[in-house]
């Protein structure tokens, strides 16, 4: 399949409504997820070059940013010998405030919040 070339100009709108950038926060995460899913709701068979291209960059992002998120959980689960599951978002959540409940693991000001 030959490759189309990008225009510019409309490349460079896209990157303005999207504004991508390395994700730092979870509130980042889920802007960046909901930019795609609209572009899920489109369909990929209705894509441009360049709405194909800030996608592919879009997805490159999160997987780059849930990568070093969740690096440490495998890390510790690799040293305690157990076997990798894959959990939901608030069930790693609850399980860090239930190590920290029990003085397992360091609460880092600022990162945790919700409901006691």
């Amino acid at each position: 399949m030959k490759k189309q070339q990008l225009n510019d100009a409309e490349y460079a709108a896209l990157l303005r409504a999207a504004l991508p950038r390395v994700i730092e926060t979870r509130a980042e995460n889920r802007r960046v997820l909901a930019v795609l899913w609209e572009f899920m709701k489109k369909g990929e068979e209705n894509w441009t070059p360049e709405d194909a291209t800030l996608v592919g960059l879009l997805l490159l992002l999160v997987l780059d940013y849930e990568e070093r998120r969740f690096a440490r959980f495998r890390q510790k689960v690799k040293n305690d010998k157990t076997p990798y599951v894959s959990t939901t978002e608030e069930e790693l959540d609850r399980l860090v405030r239930q190590a920290i409940r029990e003085g397992r693991a360091k609460r880092k000001p600022g990162k945790m919040k919700g409901k006691r």
